[in-house]
């Protein structure tokens, strides 16, 4: 008994193989429907006679044998409809191919219009920050020529304030000097006629201790 468990599970194990490969071979390929079904009923056929006939050459019972086959064609069946099921088409795979082919395409399209809409964007920017530096830099030139103006401006009215100062200080220094000279000369003159007066003082002075002298002499004498 455990040897015939064994040879079912190794003729198990083989045909689940075999439709692993089926199936893969199955989704795999460009087949139609019909040409699918015919490689897979090819394959998948075996003869029940000669399979039961070697169950019983293994130790089988005959009906023990004939229900294994039976059992084993119907899983065959069963897996054949499963892959009729799941199988896609020819002309399904071809609409398929063109679809995904038209949407790379149309996918292409968009990003090359994206692309060159970013690329027309990015160069608009730029043409306008360029317009804008432009006009900053021109308006610091502006600016710059407009501050050197008034800067030149503010040093020339600053230099003829300067000269303004300087001539009414020296004009004042001159009036002053002028004043000085006056006041010097009104005192020389004063003191020439203070001078005048003192002499005049001093020679009536001495006249009168003279005559007062020559009349104490006279008295003495």
């Amino acid at each position: 008994m455990m040897v015939k468990a064994k040879i079912c599970r190794i003729l198990l194990r083989r045909f689940h193989t075999r439709a692993m490969y089926l199936q893969h071979a199955v989704t795999s390929s460009n087949v139609s429907p019909m040409e699918a079904t015919t490689s897979i009923s090819t394959s998948a056929a075996f003869d029940t006679l000669q399979f039961v006939k070697t169950l019983t050459n293994r130790g089988f019972q005959t009906q023990q044998a004939e229900v294994l086959s039976q059992t084993l064609n119907q899983v065959l069946a069963n897996l054949q409809l499963s892959f009729m099921e799941k199988m896609v088409t020819k002309d399904q795979q071809d609409k398929l191919i063109l679809k995904l082919n038209s949407d790379i395409t149309s996918l292409r399209k968009d990003m090359f219009i994206l692309e060159k809409s970013e690329f027309d964007a990015l160069k608009n920017e730029n043409e306008k920050l360029k317009h804008e530096v432009e006009s900053i830099r021109k308006l610091l030139k502006d600016e710059l020529s407009k501050a050197n103006a008034n800067f030149s401006l503010d040093v020339s009215m600053e230099r003829s304030r300067q000269k303004e100062v300087a001539a009414d200080q020296e004009q004042k220094i001159r009036n002053v000097n002028t004043k000085i000279e006056t006041e010097i000369a009104s005192l020389k003159t004063s003191l020439e006629s203070h001078k005048l007066d003192v002499m005049k003082y001093l020679a009536g002075s001495f006249v009168s201790f003279l005559t007062i002298g020559l009349a104490v002499w006279r008295l003495i004498k």
